[in-house]
Formats: structure tokens, C-alpha cells, sequence
């Protein structure tokens, strides 16, 4: 009896560790998608664009990189708030 009182303590434990490391993936992945959506929005770089006549090719990627990247950050953020609860 004894010996499963350690282990569900032991479970309790584990437990405890994953929700709280879940918690602070959860705050640094919306912080994070935070910072590549206002990169998305408020982006500078299609102004100078216009005007230094940067290639299109450069803004192009850059912006879809910045998307892939905030859909990697939706998805973690999903699943790091699905683990936590």
C-alpha cells in the first residue's frame, strides 16, 4: 500500500511538471505570435520597399516565412494550452 502511495505521488508530481512547463510554453508562445503578427501588420517593409526598390522576391519571402511562422506559433500555442488543461 505504501509503494502506491509513492507512486501516485510520483504521478502527482510529473503531473504538476508538465502543466507548469505547459503554462510558460503557453506565455512565450503567444508572445511570440504576438511579435510576428504585428511583424505581419504594422511592417515597415513594404513602405521602403516602394521606395528603395527593394525585389519583390525579398518581401515575398520574408512574408511568408513570417506566416509559416505564425501558424507554427498558433499550433503551439494550441497544443501547449490542450496539455496544460
Amino acid at each position: 500500500i505504501e509503494q502506491q502511495k509513492l507512486l501516485r505521488e510520483d504521478l502527482r508530481d510529473l503531473v504538476e511538471l508538465t502543466i507548469g512547463r505547459m503554462d510558460i510554453y503557453h506565455l512565450v508562445g503567444a508572445l511570440l505570435l504576438e511579435f510576428t503578427i504585428q511583424l505581419f501588420c504594422e511592417n515597415h517593409l513594404l513602405v521602403e520597399a516602394e521606395e528603395h526598390e527593394l525585389p519583390r522576391w525579398v518581401l515575398t519571402f520574408f512574408l511568408l516565412s513570417n506566416l509559416c511562422a505564425a501558424g507554427y506559433l498558433v499550433m503551439a500555442v494550441w497544443l501547449s494550452m490542450d496539455a496544460s488543461v
